[in-house]
């Protein structure tokens, strides 16, 4: 396990503090304001923009597609091209991204630091670390003492600001003239550096924005932004009494994890101890144990910050991939790169894909899906089994592939066309 440094051991003693002493945020005197958002369709042109630093958060292993390596090296286009090749690209091209910047974990440092390194040898990047917490045995409430890996875990994307701060980015960034940053997921390659609310924010001087985008039934567990006792608070289901519960899922926008903040103002609210974030418990159990994860949600900042803001922008800021139900529809013929190099696709097309064994995890899904069929005109996919798909076949309306234990079928050559029916085993049956 790496050397963790003072401030951050001394951050998750006050963490472990407040989680002894039950000191964890409960939401009271809860307004909705989502109707005093500022609207992305609303914003104007400038050509006076500010200069900004993207951030993306790249802490992060693709455990839920069954990786243990960094999502962000997993092929996401049909180019073979990787989410941080992409990113490099987004980067490259845009007109206000001075300079990159990514947060990485212990988990992902060294193989995206190679990989950098062998692709973009002339690359001009920042890697910053973000150190690890200890977790908490539920058995005794105290830190796990072991050198384990597994008995750390990232404290949340809110660490984000220190480890910025204490690597010495921040006062950098200012000295060389830069604005703001812009933080993002590194798996949602729809979070471009947008010009136009880039010059939003210099010229509302607003210090802090979060972007919003409406629900959908997909969304209902995503966090929002709401008044809490007059205050702009991101609200997260982890805050959620049953008393709440209707109101919370009421709320019609959820947060994306697009971030802006004023570079400036971040330091001086770090500096003067101003900065507040939420602490958030995360039981799990792993490995014969049970234990808590003290993690802090980067979103719940806003309320440091006056005038912060929440922005509502289009759904086309926002393609997590989270499963590889995800990054099917990443790779398929549903979205493209256009000459931008910005992520394009027909926002309003809501499709429902579930990806069972073996096309679950990212060997799988490559192993199985050798050529990705065409999806613009699918309204729900169910895949499970051995079925290897090896030439291109067009699915529409509602497609199940259901292959039983211990079968595997290569996909028919005469098999072009598949509408609304059941693939059983090598054999069509209508549905």
């Amino acid at each position: 396990m790496q050397n963790i440094p003072t401030w951050m051991n001394d951050w998750f003693s006050r963490a472990y503090s407040d989680y002894l002493d039950g000191r964890v945020n409960k939401m009271s005197a809860i307004k909705s304001v989502s109707n005093n958002f500022v609207h992305w369709e609303d914003l104007g042109d400038s050509n006076q923009l500010p200069k900004v630093a993207q951030v993306k958060l790249n802490g992060g292993l693709g455990t839920s597609m069954g990786c243990d390596g960094p999502k962000s090296l997993i092929q996401c286009d049909s180019r073979g091209r990787t989410f941080i090749d992409v990113i490099v690209d987004m980067h490259e091209r845009s007109s206000i991204s001075s300079a990159l910047v990514l947060l990485n974990s212990f988990n992902t440092s060294t193989l995206t630091s190679a990989y950098l390194a062998n692709h973009y040898p002339n690359l001009d990047w920042f890697e910053v670390l973000q150190h690890p917490f200890k977790k908490i045995d539920l058995k005794t409430n105290h830190p796990f003492t072991g050198v384990d890996p597994f008995f750390y875990n990232p404290p949340g994307h809110g660490s984000v600001y220190y480890d910025l701060y204490y690597s010495g980015l921040l006062t950098k960034f200012v000295c060389q003239g830069l604005d703001y940053l812009f933080i993002s997921n590194a798996d949602n390659l729809a979070a471009t550096c947008d010009p136009k609310i880039a010059a939003y924010m210099s010229q509302s001087g607003c210090p802090f924005l979060i972007e919003l985008t409406p629900k959908r039934s997909s969304d209902v567990k995503g966090g929002t932004v709401v008044s809490s006792n007059g205050q702009l608070t991101l609200w997260e289901i982890a805050q959620v009494d049953d008393s709440q519960l209707e109101l919370f899922q009421s709320q019609p926008v959820f947060n994306t994890n697009n971030i802006w903040v004023h570079i400036s103002t971040l330091i001086d609210i770090i500096e003067s101890d101003a900065l507040s974030l939420d602490l958030i418990l995360n039981k799990k159990s792993s490995k014969g144990y049970d234990f808590v994860q003290l993690e802090y949600a980067m979103g719940s900042a806003i309320r440091s910050f006056s005038k912060a803001q929440a922005m509502i922008v289009p759904r086309s800021r926002f393609f997590p991939v989270k499963k590889t139900s995800d990054l099917m529809l990443l790779l398929s013929d549903l979205t493209y790169f256009n000459d931008d190099g910005d992520l394009v696709w027909n926002t309003e097309k809501r499709i429902d894909i579930q990806c069972h064994p073996p096309f679950d995890t990212v060997d799988g899904f490559f192993e199985y899906m050798k050529v990705i069929p065409s999806l613009n005109r699918i309204n729900s996919l169910s895949i499970q089994g051995n079925v290897t798909f090896n030439h291109c076949v067009r699915l529409m309306g509602d497609v199940e592939f259901v292959i039983d234990n211990g079968v595997s079928v290569d996909l028919p050559e005469n098999i072009t066309q598949i509408e609304n029916a059941k693939f059983y085993n090598g054999h069509l049956m209508p549905n």
